[in-house]
C-alpha cells in the first residue's frame, strides 16, 4: 500500500472567463534540447498559413538554445508573434496575463510548470511525458499531445483559438478544480502530517 501525496502550491481565487485578444500562450520551459520549443513554434507557423493571426506566445527562461530558437523564430516569418522573455522572477504574477500554459518537453516528472499554470487557472497544452497526464486531464482542463506531435498541437492550438467564452471558462473552472482537489498546498500539507502521524502510530505499536 502506498500514499501518494502531490507537490502542491496555494490556490488562487482567480478565475477566468474569457480569453484576451490577441490570445496570450505562454511557455515557461528552459530551452534546451528536448523540450520542444521548435515544435511550439511549428505548429504557430501552422496556425498563422491557416489565417490565424490574433496571437502572441511569451517564451520564459534561459538555456542553451535561446539563440537558436531567435534565429527559427525570425525565419518562421513569427518574431511580431512570440518573443522570448528569458528568466522571470515573478513568474507567478506574469501568469495572469495568459490564456494558456504550454510544455512540449520530451521527459519530465512531476513538472512545477504545469502545477504553477493551474494554480493560475490556466488551461494548459502539454505533452504526456512523464506525470503530465496526471496533472493535464485531456479535453477537461487542457489538451495532451505526444512529443514532437506537430500536427495534434497545431489542431489544439486552433481549438484554443476558435473556443467561445464559454468553453474557456469550463477549462478554466476545471483547472482550478483540478489543482483545489489534488495540488492545494494547504490541504495537502494536513494530508502529510496525518500520513507522518501515522507512521509514527504504527511504528509506537510495532505495527
Amino acid at each position: 500500500r502506498y500514499t501518494v501525496i502531490y507537490n502542491s502550491k496555494p490556490v488562487t481565487s482567480l478565475l477566468r472567463t474569457s480569453k484576451s485578444k490577441p490570445v496570450r500562450f505562454i511557455i515557461s520551459s528552459r530551452p534546451a534540447v528536448g523540450k520542444g520549443h521548435e515544435h511550439l513554434i511549428k505548429a504557430f507557423q501552422n496556425l498563422l498559413k491557416r489565417g490565424y493571426a490574433e496571437f502572441k506566445c511569451d517564451i520564459y527562461g534561459e538555456g542553451p538554445l535561446n539563440k537558436h530558437l531567435a534565429e527559427i523564430i525570425s525565419e518562421s516569418g513569427l518574431a511580431d508573434k512570440i518573443q522570448l522573455k528569458g528568466f522571470s522572477r515573478n513568474l507567478k504574477e506574469d501568469l495572469k496575463q495568459y490564456d494558456f500554459g504550454v510544455l512540449c518537453s520530451r521527459d519530465e516528472g512531476l513538472p512545477n510548470t504545469a502545477i504553477e499554470y493551474l494554480s493560475k487557472a490556466l488551461p494548459s497544452l502539454t505533452t504526456r511525458a512523464g506525470a503530465l497526464p496526471e496533472i493535464i486531464r485531456d479535453g477537461e482542463n487542457g489538451y495532451l499531445h505526444d512529443y514532437g506531435d506537430v500536427q495534434t498541437l497545431t489542431e489544439q492550438l486552433v481549438r484554443c483559438m476558435e473556443m467561445d467564452d464559454a468553453a474557456y471558462s469550463t477549462l478554466s473552472k476545471e483547472a482550478h478544480k483540478t489543482m483545489a482537489e489534488t495540488f492545494n498546498l494547504e490541504s495537502n500539507v494536513l494530508a502529510l502530517e496525518t500520513y507522518f502521524k501515522d507512521c509514527l502510530e504504527k511504528h509506537r505499536k510495532g505495527t
